[in-house]
């Protein structure tokens, strides 16, 4: 399966009762959380961390993909354009 292809699958279940403010809310919510890993990382097992972040991480993708649903977003344009755009800060960076 093609990441397009599992994104549309997740977008086509997206819950149809949230709103876009509680869709916010629950990507700050797991943010938050991914903070709190991020600074106890040293004191929690390798293997649960690992597990727990990437967990997590799919979480956040799962949140965006409805986000994307609701908003209409097209986000290989989304994200292309904002490839372009750090492309070119990062080369103007390095060549100044």
């Amino acid at each position: 399966m093609h990441f397009e292809d599992l994104w549309n699958k997740c977008e086509s279940i997206s819950d149809k009762e949230s709103s876009t403010d509680d869709l916010v809310k629950n990507l700050e919510m797991k943010f938050a959380f991914l903070k709190a890993l991020l600074l106890k990382k040293e004191s929690i097992d390798e293997s649960e961390y690992a597990s727990a972040v990437n967990k997590l991480f799919g979480e956040v993708l799962f949140s965006l993909t409805q986000l994307s649903f609701y908003e209409n977003i097209n986000v290989f344009k989304s994200l292309n354009e904002s490839y372009n755009f750090q492309n070119i800060n990062n080369l103007n960076d390095k060549y100044k």
